[in-house]
């Protein structure tokens, strides 16, 4: 449950529904008292309760654990298809936010 302190802007607010609707599997809950809870972690880190998978990520580790059982040449074609898009998002990443 993350909650907001109560002096925070509604424009702060706005922009924090935002990222966390858009970039992790977080719901927001609403005056209707119904939400659907879905998972927040991957098989590669639901053991570690501090991490919070993005959901693009939890994409990722699910095709990756599918393809993990099986390694015909079409499969791994396919993880390879992902490695080099997952390559891709690393390189925008750190060029976008440099250390």
């Amino acid at each position: 449950m993350i909650c907001w302190d109560e002096s925070i802007s509604d424009d702060e607010l706005f922009q924090n529904k935002i990222v966390l609707e858009r970039q992790y599997p977080y719901k927001i809950l609403d005056m209707t008292g119904v939400s659907v809870i879905t998972r927040c972690t991957s098989e590669a880190t639901y053991h570690q309760e501090q991490v919070i998978d993005v959901i693009w990520g939890q994409r990722i580790f699910d095709k990756i654990s599918f393809l993990r059982g099986t390694f015909t040449d079409d499969r791994q074609r396919i993880l390879s298809l992902i490695e080099n898009e997952w390559l891709k998002e690393e390189k925008a990443l750190s060029e976008k936010h440099p250390r």
